[in-house]
């Protein structure tokens, strides 16, 4: 007895879309200036801190602009 999963198929691609949208996007843009502030010999503590900033920033407004 096999269950038909192929109506829920779009709806389950719509959901992982919007989730790489709202934590794949900020979590690499987070990554990326915390690079460039590791590589301009910002302190650690700084750069962590802006990185997290940016990721919270970046999540809110993915989720605002995601409906």
């Amino acid at each position: 007895m096999d269950i038909d999963f192929n109506p829920l198929e779009l709806v389950m691609s719509d959901i992982f879309l919007g989730v790489v949208k709202v934590l794949f996007i900020p979590f690499i843009a987070s990554l990326l200036i915390g690079f460039i502030l590791k590589f301009l010999r910002v302190p650690n503590i700084i750069a962590r801190f802006v990185a997290i900033v940016i990721f919270l920033l970046v999540f809110y407004q993915m989720l605002i602009t995601i409906q």
